[in-house]
């Protein structure tokens, strides 16, 4: 009879939670995720590195990491609401924080009222697409609700950015430890996705550029 296969998560346990079946089917539908193949995917656990664990689309290094192709997927959202939820703020969560406004580049309606009527991010000339990216920055982060993107020019930012984000980079796995004095590093993923961040002592995560993390919960102890 085979012996029983060792739980690499057994010392941790105790610091994860359980996450509601709801919760953890909703987000698998986000990021089209079949649950059996999300239940087979090992957890990540950086232990034991003697220099910070580097992690992208192409490979982790060191290798004796991680596989990382069963983790990796590219996510092609269909609208720029899916796109805010998994790489933005969905607009249910700007409409609770009164000030997230002020906290995002500022930018004159008039202004970006006047980009042309173009579908290709090439057809920018470079002022152009400085002001294409200081909205769609707001449109991310901000609200992007029916009054917002019926101002003039603010619909074709809308379909530019959905065009532009085809192939996010997505990490996911059952759960992420980093144990005390490590670090790990993910880069080229716009969206990661654990049931549990569980992060001891000096561990720490660093993540690149506008990347969301995705977790139900997030632990430091």
């Amino acid at each position: 009879m085979p012996a029983p296969r060792r739980d690499p998560l057994s010392k941790h346990r105790r610091y994860l939670a359980e996450v509601p079946d709801d919760f953890l089917q909703e987000k698998l539908k986000l990021l089209r995720i079949d649950p059996d193949e999300f239940a087979q995917v090992p957890p990540v656990i950086i232990s034991g590195q003697r220099r910070p664990v580097d992690i992208s689309p192409d490979g982790a290094k060191p290798a004796k990491v991680l596989d990382v192709k069963p983790h990796v997927r590219k996510l092609k959202p269909r609208s720029l609401d899916e796109l805010k939820e998994l790489a933005g703020v969905p607009n249910r969560v700007v409409a609770l924080d009164a000030e997230v406004e002020q906290r995002l580049p500022e930018i004159d309606d008039a202004v970006v009222a006047k980009l042309p009527r173009k579908k290709a991010f090439k057809d920018l000339d470079g002022d152009q697409r400085d002001v294409f990216w200081t909205a769609a920055q707001r449109l991310l982060q901000g609200s992007s609700g029916p009054e917002v993107m019926a101002k003039p020019g603010y619909e074709l930012v809308g379909e530019l950015m959905v065009g532009l984000a085809q192939n996010i980079g997505l990490l996911f796995a059952t759960d992420l430890v980093v144990t005390t004095g490590q670090r790990v590093n993910f880069t080229g993923f716009g969206t990661l996705y654990f049931n549990n961040v569980l992060v001891y002592g000096t561990g720490s995560i660093c993540m690149g550029g506008n990347a969301k993390l995705h977790a139900y919960q997030v632990s430091h102890v």
